[in-house]
């Protein structure tokens, strides 16, 4: 699959993702270009401004994060696409695991000036296999990169970031 924000399981099945980004926190590591979801970028798709950030210095330094933001007037809306047939709690534990995709790409991330969610959807085209959570935990993973990766993407092909 190309280099857009998806991903096929071994299962065969298809994972992908959507966001609108506007989140306290930074998506570039402070004083670089990088992306804090650079490990996961597929053939440049963000930039191919390197692989894992190095070292953190200031653990505390979080780059361009926003300066007095307001409680809850930032967020980043996601949803998780699957042909997978999931039942309701599937799809919880789909978009519990996908969450982990916005802390590899923001920095910080769910802070009290956030309303970050992700929903799931089903296609319901490909019935999981009985029992399923081996499976789903193959989802829950893929999407949570696929999140991930679709994050910065979209701040790099929006060019709302500097180094």
């Amino acid at each position: 699959m190309g280099t857009e924000p998806s991903a096929r399981s071994r299962d065969g099945y298809t994972v992908g993702a959507l966001v609108c980004v506007n989140s306290f926190g930074s998506v570039k590591v402070p004083g670089t270009g990088q992306y804090w979801a650079a490990p996961f970028e597929r053939d440049g798709e963000f930039g191919g401004l390197g692989g894992a950030p190095g070292p953190l210095g200031d653990i505390e330094d979080w780059g361009e994060a926003k300066f007095n933001p307001g409680l809850r007037t930032h967020t980043t809306l996601a949803i998780i696409a699957t042909d997978a047939a999931l039942t309701p709690d599937q799809a919880r534990r789909v978009a519990i695991m996908a969450q982990d995709g916005m802390a590899r790409a923001i920095r910080p991330v769910h802070t009290p000036f956030d309303g970050d969610v992700v929903f799931v959807a089903s296609t319901g085209r490909s019935a999981l296999p009985d029992p399923a959570p081996l499976s789903l935990a193959g989802l829950g993973s893929l999407a949570a990169d696929c999140l991930a990766r679709a994050i910065a993407r979209g701040v790099h092909h929006a060019g709302m970031t500097k180094p």
